[in-house]
């Protein structure tokens, strides 16, 4: 299972073709340094892209879920409030 992430809009210029990064961390043993990811998602904004795709990693159910609600308190909510 994978989470999109809608990046703001505003920075991107009227009728410029938007470029996707599908598949950013997929396939990962372990979550993403939050920071470090952060910073990569501001960078690829800075040069259009509007909306992208990450693999959680989880070996059972259990460390799926578990991710995925790490994911979301440490990386998901930071990009809402930018």
């Amino acid at each position: 299972m994978h989470f999109s992430a809608q990046l703001p809009t505003d920075r991107v210029t009227k009728g410029a073709e938007n470029f996707v990064p599908f598949g950013l961390g997929m396939n990962q043993k372990a979550l993403p340094d939050a920071d470090a990811f952060c910073e990569q998602v501001a960078r690829l904004e800075e040069i259009g892209v509007t909306w992208l795709s990450v693999g959680v990693p989880g070996p059972s159910r259990a460390a799926y879920c578990e991710n995925a609600t790490r994911f979301g308190a440490e990386v998901i909510a930071r990009l809402r409030r930018r």
